[in-house]
């Protein structure tokens, strides 16, 4: 349908024809029609609020609105939710929450930070709600950014899963040419997203997905000991060490947008922002000599 949308946060087909999704590098929501044709934008953040994203929509049957997450801001607490309206692409909040989706007995269905799933009445030809929050279940299952494993289908059958926060990640372990493996550390199963050893090999860098966060750690091998690197931002991870083990980079969101920041690695000095472009990156790689930082 369109070669311009690869890494979508969550996306949602509408009655009227159109896929809504968070495309890649977009921090507002776009679309594009089912039969394929460039994505256009939808909504516009309201940076006075302090929006910096727009993800997980969900069309409306009617074909009126869509119901989608803004944030999250410094903490995946802050993410609320919001309405946009399919004729002019102007949104407004409802309520705190995240991830919600419209249920046919008139609800719309939404997480806590804390992995609580919540239902309010929701009046969808109004696109406004009309009572108060419900507890329905405790314990559902969050990945990153307390995003749920949490599905609705149009007759109202809901399907998720339970477990509170879950990681997206696994352990880090040594292989060697014979296939044995061997844990690196055994506090750290099922947690690391993202990894990078340093050139002289006694230094592992680490992005630890714990509590809706990301967050950087390094490991002195030798000792066994990790001290963490990262404070800002709820996303930090894709590290790589410069060619001279000092520091590490990584891609960061501390200032809204993913970016790369780099910070020495025994946490002497503060991080610094070595690359700000408009669009979001996902990953950054040094080159041997480190003349060159090489990012997609």
């Amino acid at each position: 349908m369109t070669d311009s949308l690869v890494g979508a946060a969550g996306g949602s087909w509408g009655p009227d024809g159109f896929i809504y999704t968070d495309g890649d590098g977009a921090t507002a929501l776009v679309r594009v029609r089912a039969a394929g044709g460039a994505p256009e934008w939808f909504t516009v953040l309201d940076s006075a609020s302090g929006e910096i994203d727009h993800l997980f929509p969900d069309a409306l049957p009617n074909g009126k609105g869509v119901v989608f997450t803004v944030g999250p801001g410094t903490s995946s607490s802050e993410s609320n939710i919001a309405i946009a309206n399919t004729a002019t692409g102007t949104h407004e909040v409802l309520l705190r929450g995240n991830y919600a989706r419209y249920a046919a007995s008139g609800h719309l269905l939404y997480v806590t930070a804390d992995g609580t799933l919540m239902a309010v009445p929701f009046d969808q030809d109004a696109m406004a709600i009309t009572g108060d929050p419900t507890a329905l279940i405790d314990g559902i299952a969050l990945r990153t950014l307390s995003v749920p494993d949490l599905a609705v289908s149009r007759n109202g059958t809901l399907a998720y899963t339970v477990g509170g926060s879950t990681s997206v990640g696994g352990e880090p372990v040594w292989v060697d040419r014979d296939g044995r493996a061997e844990a690196v550390a055994a506090d750290w199963t099922d947690a690391v997203t993202s990894l990078a050893l340093s050139g002289d090999g006694t230094q592992l860098a680490v992005s630890i997905a714990a509590g809706g966060e990301e967050q950087l750690w390094v490991r002195q091998l030798a000792r066994g000991t990790a001290s963490k690197l990262t404070f800002q931002g709820v996303l930090n991870y894709r590290p790589d060490w410069t060619p001279d083990g000092r520091s590490v980079a990584f891609v960061s969101n501390r200032q809204g947008d993913r970016d790369i920041a780099q910070r020495r690695a025994d946490g002497t000095a503060d991080a610094e922002l070595v690359l700000d472009v408009e669009r979001a990156v996902h990953e950054a790689r040094f080159t041997r000599d480190g003349s060159w930082l090489v990012n997609r």
